[in-house]
């Protein structure tokens, strides 16, 4: 369940390091905090998508195609990326595979004022997502999505999703990647 109280890593609009306050605080205040995300591409170029738990305080059963979230003040964005990734489903995949695409600074939220420093990691992964071990506070399901599927869903505004904001520009660095063309002649 979410914790109103875990303390943030809390950052002004720099991304310099402040206080650490709980997150209730956070987002009532609009204080800059950041978050780590992962998103896990498999060698056909799916994306494993999830949709949120009932249980959670946003977005509650909207799906979303990367896993991730608020960063304690005792967190580095890649210990951050690599223990939600683990927290949520299972996932325990070595940092030296967690790449760093970029650090986003996002000051859009749907839900509620919120500033963060979004770092984006992606990951390759092939497994079988039965064997996924998914906390139920944050995940409800899993599934593999095509990148066309995801661009039309996204494009018709499917109410039924979260579209993160750098959805399209990951896309286009995902399709020019002479990485992602390698991973998918590998790994066939």
């Amino acid at each position: 369940m979410i914790n109103k109280n875990e303390l943030l890593f809390v950052v002004d609009e720099n991304n310099k390091p402040l206080d650490p306050k709980p997150r209730h605080m956070v987002h009532r205040e609009g204080n800059w905090h950041r978050v780590s995300v992962v998103w896990v591409i498999n060698s056909k170029g799916q994306i494993l998508a999830h949709r949120r738990s009932m249980l959670k305080d946003s977005g509650a059963g909207k799906w979303q195609i990367c896993f991730g979230g608020h960063l304690n003040h005792e967190d580095s964005y890649q210990s951050g990326a690599h223990k939600e990734l683990k927290e949520e489903t299972g996932l325990d995949i070595p940092d030296y595979k967690l790449d760093l695409y970029k650090i986003h600074r996002s000051e859009k939220n749907v839900y509620f004022p919120d500033k963060e420093f979004q770092a984006i990691y992606y990951t390759f992964w092939d497994g079988d997502v039965a064997n996924l071990v998914l906390e139920e506070e944050e995940v409800d399901i899993v599934e593999w999505y095509f990148l066309e599927d995801l661009k039309k869903l996204f494009s018709e505004k499917d109410t039924n999703w979260v579209e993160p904001e750098i959805f399209e520009e990951f896309v286009m660095f995902m399709e020019n990647s002479a990485n992602f063309r390698h991973l998918q002649t590998v790994l066939k």
